[in-house]
């Protein structure tokens, strides 16, 4: 095919990339969870210039995470200012770059018509549909995934240092991102040991030269956030820690062998449970998607190696789609379809394989290039269809998904913004130390003030006061003080309908406390402070 030719099929897919990332995405998924605005707030603060941080060092130690997300989420932020679909329009860009790049990678090994279907298959897989429209950072891994790969292929063309170097930073690079990408080092060093073995002399000391480079060129990059881990080993691997099986917070207990049987089964029988991640228990891949990669995986197993180019692609696509399945087979939720996100290109390249054997097969036994690209492209078309159903019309209107992205706490927000007009707010601590209402006033521009002592005694003449508070005793402490004080709403938090918004006129506020209510608030607040913290 003419590099024109290629061109045009390489914006095809990029623009059916970018449908499925962009349509709607202002609406679907609906509301903001709670660690889309923590992964926004620290975007934020390095887009003002108030931080450069090598790690997102949070005060609950096992929320703090790699900081390579944050940084191109302010650069989005700079460009069109923070709002959630902003915040969310950086996975889609990151989603549909992981397209556009694994089109290039997949027509080196195979050519532009099978990268065609590859990246057809990955455009419109809801799996990495749903991961790239919310605002998470597991989505950077299928990415670094690719450009590893793409540098890899340089320095196997070019065999020279400057390739090796630029390997080696994407390779340290890749750290900052999430920890699913831990499993790409050993990768490497597998297809590595395949590549050289039964080499000559010369060719195994040459790979060990440039495999020198990498690792020097790795380490030098990754070194502000090695000597990070060295520092605060608490906090870089709370998070590893939390979610691993010795620490795990899971209901029940789970063994490897149970884990190992979930993700392998995740593609065709039963996926992520999470409704954030995934229609409730919904296999990962469409049954058509599904069927293919079953046969392209058939494929692979009974394929004779000819040459030792298939030996290693084989091998790669092998080690990547099973290696990035330990971070979910390791852990708890298993199957957790972020974290085995990195899994996803070499998924789509087998099914794509098994499209390419079926096409070929089906129309007229392979004696007809034209058939069977009209298969596949019908495939391609009937499989877009059922992903574009099942996640705009089933998984985004769904009132589980609602209520998976916190919606309600959006919508409580915005009738609090409302209320402002009223009133002075006032916060008790749920509400005044949440993410989501943090970034989402980064718009509004409230005052937003903390419920505690100086909030009920009267500070000269000015507005009433709106005290919204979820705690039972605060609530009981404000009806003693002030019987004249209207609940005006009710709401619920952490599945208890303690929740009241409380309407204070000015003029029956009180100077002062009377004695004992000082002590009472503060052992209050500071047991919400605590209660938040854990």
């Amino acid at each position: 095919m003419s590099r024109a030719g290629q061109w045009v099929l390489l914006l095809a897919v990029t623009a059916l990339a970018g449908f499925f990332r962009l349509h709607r995405l202002d609406a679907i998924p609906p509301g903001l969870f709670g660690d889309e605005a923590a992964d926004a707030l620290p975007a934020v603060a390095i887009e003002r210039g108030e931080a450069l941080p090598v790690y997102i060092e949070e005060p609950i130690k096992w929320t703090s995470r790699e900081p390579m997300y944050h940084y191109m989420m302010a650069a989005v932020f700079a460009l069109f200012g923070p709002t959630v679909t902003t915040l969310r329009l950086t996975s889609a860009l990151i989603g549909i770059a992981t397209v556009a790049l694994f089109f290039w990678l997949c027509r080196a090994y195979f050519g532009a018509h099978f990268a065609l279907f590859a990246a057809a298959l990955l455009a419109c897989c809801r799996w990495h549909v749903t991961a790239s429209r919310i605002g998470l950072r597991a989505v950077l891994v299928p990415l670094w995934i690719v450009l590893t790969l793409l540098a890899l292929t340089a320095v196997r063309r070019t065999q020279g240092w400057r390739a090796a170097l630029a390997l080696g930073a994407v390779i340290g690079a890749g750290l900052y991102t999430y920890p699913a990408y831990w499993i790409v080092p050993p990768a490497l060093a597998l297809l590595v040991a395949v590549g050289v073995a039964g080499r000559g002399r010369a060719q195994v000391i040459q790979a060990l030269r440039l495999g020198g480079v990498v690792a020097l060129a790795a380490l030098v990059t990754a070194a502000p956030l090695i000597l990070y881990a060295i520092d605060k080993p608490d906090y870089f691997f709370a998070r590893a820690e939390r979610t691993a099986m010795a620490e795990g917070q899971a209901s029940e207990p789970f063994s490897l062998s149970d884990n190992l049987q979930r993700v392998l089964f995740m593609l065709h029988l039963r996926g992520d449970e999470n409704p954030r991640h995934n229609i409730p228990g919904r296999p990962l891949l469409d049954p058509l998607m599904g069927i293919f990669f079953a046969v392209g995986l058939w494929h692979l197993a009974r394929s004779r190696p000819s040459d030792r180019n298939h030996v290693l692609v084989s091998t790669a696509l092998l080690a990547f789609w099973l290696l990035p399945l330990l971070p979910s087979a390791l852990t708890d939720s298993a199957p957790h379809a972020l974290r085995v996100l990195g899994a996803v290109p070499a998924v789509c390249v087998i099914a794509a394989c098994g499209l390419d054997r079926l096409a070929g097969w089906f129309p007229s036994r392979g004696r007809a290039p034209a058939a069977k690209q009209v298969v596949a492209l019908a495939a391609l078309a009937a499989i877009a269809l059922l992903n574009y159903r099942d996640y705009f019309h089933e998984w985004g209107p769904s009132r589980v998904v609602e209520n998976a992205f916190n919606t309600d706490t959006s919508r409580f927000f915005d009738h609090l913004a409302t209320l402002a007009r009223r009133g002075d707010l006032y916060f008790s601590s749920y509400l005044y130390d949440a993410p989501q209402v943090r970034f989402l006033n980064l718009q509004r521009h409230l005052p937003l003030r903390h419920l505690d002592e100086a909030a009920l005694i009267s500070a000269g003449r000015g507005r009433a006061r709106i005290l919204v508070s979820d705690s039972p005793g605060l609530n009981a402490l404000i009806t003693e003080l002030y019987p004249q004080a209207q609940v005006i709403g009710r709401y619920a938090v952490y599945g208890s309908s303690s929740g009241r918004i409380f309407y204070l006129q000015h003029r029956f506020l009180r100077p002062n406390l009377p004695p004992g209510y000082p002590a009472a608030i503060h052992h209050l607040i500071a047991g919400e402070r605590a209660q938040e913290k854990s």
